[in-house]
């Protein structure tokens, strides 16, 4: 049992943006919490002891386990089997533009273009109503805020702040970013210097129970999407790449934003889930960032999806030129893994060009190409190299 005087002594229940709450608000907020909760099926009684008030768990109306393992119960809680599943709702063509805004706001940002910066932010909120997306937003700019003093970061300060109060975000993704909105205002609230150390000792304290080494769930959703891909299909693993994505924005971590790019680009190689502008467009802007931050170099990899991606689009010319560009970076370097995908690239090229031209396939020389990529697929173990060339070679049957 928890007494309401005890609650309304603690900064985290008692402080608002405009200074201390009256008892009353504190306590309909805290009335409005317990039926959130009674929704999810954890009943926490109100009960009168003379003039206190007291909270506490009624186990008799709980219909969560008490004994159940604590994973299973939190899980339960948020609605969800997989405690992670939830949080990527929006499909990639809302997606992939908040990336690239996003990605953008970061570039201008670490060159001290902090109107840009916001700008694209801006342009990032326009994109998508998804609260997890938003959350991850409005956390960059009350970092891009920090201490400015123009009308746009001002106004986009007080939305930030807005959007923490209005109760959108909610389970894991309030734990991760309401903290790091109010840690980033810190210095701008209006409020005494002691109780903003009380509100800072709750979310420390937080933290040091409860708190989400978000890059290592980043690095984790990364793996655990690429295991994905390769047990079942290309898209099994896309949203564990959103995911990361997202969290790799707000672990202000630019070799972690990039491979998640990367990864879903990677993913989208034979997927209509998106055009093939925009897949082009992302495997540019996976170049450009990299040239910005200096992570990196271009990669053969890289190189030879965004000709994928050109083929797609019936852009021969362009994926020519990406195809040389491999081409060079494989003559200094040359990786087992890129000569398989130089080889089924060439043989991908040759047959989309022939059908397009309406000339005859050369299908010898394509098999000869496929063939060889295949058998070192199979040597590396590269199920979804294996996969790719199986589908091309059934193609090329069906040509005849």
């Amino acid at each position: 049992m928890v007494t309401f005087e005890h609650l309304y002594q603690q900064a985290a229940f008692s402080q608002g943006r405009k200074g201390h709450k009256t008892a009353r608000t504190v306590m309909i907020e805290i009335d409005n919490f317990r039926r959130k909760m009674k929704a999810h099926g954890l009943v926490i009684l109100k009960q009168r002891r003379g003039t206190a008030t007291t909270y506490g768990l009624d186990p008799t109306q709980c219909t969560i386990a008490p004994n159940a393992p604590f994973a299973r119960r939190l899980s339960t809680l948020r609605g969800s089997s997989d405690a992670l599943a939830f949080w990527i709702k929006p499909d990639l063509r809302s997606h992939l533009p908040w990336l690239f805004a996003t990605m953008r706001a970061k570039v201008a940002f670490a060159q001290g273009r902090v109107g840009e910066a916001l700008t694209h932010q801006k342009q990032a909120l326009s994109v998508t109503l998804d609260p997890f997306l938003n959350a991850a937003s409005y956390a960059e700019i009350a970092r891009i805020c920090y201490r400015a003093d123009r009308d746009l970061a001002l106004d986009m300060r007080d939305q930030a702040i807005d959007f923490v109060e209005s109760g959108k975000m909610t389970g894991a993704i309030a734990q991760i970013y309401a903290p790091r909105i109010r840690v980033s205002f810190a210095f701008q609230d209006d409020v005494d210097p002691v109780v903003q150390c009380q509100k800072l000792d709750v979310i420390t304290a937080q933290y040091l129970n409860q708190g989400i080494d978000i890059a290592g769930l980043c690095r984790a959703l990364n793996a655990r999407g690429a295991m994905r891909r390769r047990a079942a299909n290309d898209a099994a693993g896309v949203p564990d790449f959103q995911l990361g994505s997202v969290l790799a924005i707000t672990a202000n971590d630019p070799d972690l934003v990039q491979a998640s790019l990367f990864n879903i680009l990677a993913a989208l190689e034979f997927s209509d889930a998106v055009s093939a502008s925009d897949k082009i467009a992302g495997a540019e802007l996976n170049f450009w960032f990299c040239e910005q931050f200096n992570i990196g170099r271009d990669s053969a990899q890289a190189e030879l999806l965004l000709s994928q991606f050109y083929i797609e689009a019936s852009n021969y010319d362009g994926a020519r030129a990406a195809i040389k560009r491999a081409a060079r970076l494989m003559a200094g370097e040359r990786n087992a893994t890129d000569v398989a995908f130089f080889l089924y690239t060439m043989a991908n090229l040759r047959t989309e060009q022939a059908l397009h031209t309406e000339a005859p396939v050369p299908t010898n020389m394509i098999r000869a190409k496929l063939n060889r990529a295949g058998k070192i697929y199979t040597r590396l173990g590269n199920v979804i190299g294996e996969r790719k060339i199986t589908q091309l070679m059934k193609r090329i049957d069906e040509i005849g």
